[in-house]
């Protein structure tokens, strides 16, 4: 994935250097001294929350070792100033199209979707 920022071009990689790092950043300690990886649910949860920070911090995650590396701020500034792409929905495609989070990112968000017309299903018979 590319984007052009101050006509500066930066590539965004979801290969196993981002799947390693976004697991490191969301690690589960369970209290039976088993270890979680939930760095892709934890992302696929958030992006399809609408949460921008997780949308910028992926990226950047995703630039980490790729040159040349784009700053949080200007991944900030250039998704506020282009309101008119869907960062959040490339971001999911990417994720759904690598080998290293595509079976999680897609079944992450299978079951989100599902619970979620279940939940709204419920509401309207409820009323």
């Amino acid at each position: 994935m590319e984007i052009t920022i101050d006509e500066k071009t930066f590539n965004f990689v979801f290969g196993f250097d981002f799947l390693q790092e976004i697991n490191k950043q969301n690690r589960v300690y369970l209290d039976n001294g088993v270890t979680l990886n939930a760095g892709v649910e934890n992302v696929v949860f958030n992006l399809l929350g609408g949460d921008f920070e997780t949308l910028i911090t992926t990226l950047h995650t995703a630039n980490a070792t790729e040159k040349p590396r784009v700053s949080i701020d200007a991944l900030g500034k250039h998704i506020a100033a282009d309101e008119d792409t869907d960062y959040v929905s490339l971001v999911m495609e990417e994720l759904k199209k690598s080998v290293f989070t595509k079976k999680k990112a897609t079944e992450f968000e299978r079951e989100i979707l599902g619970a979620e017309k279940k939940a709204k299903a419920k509401s309207r018979k409820s009323k």
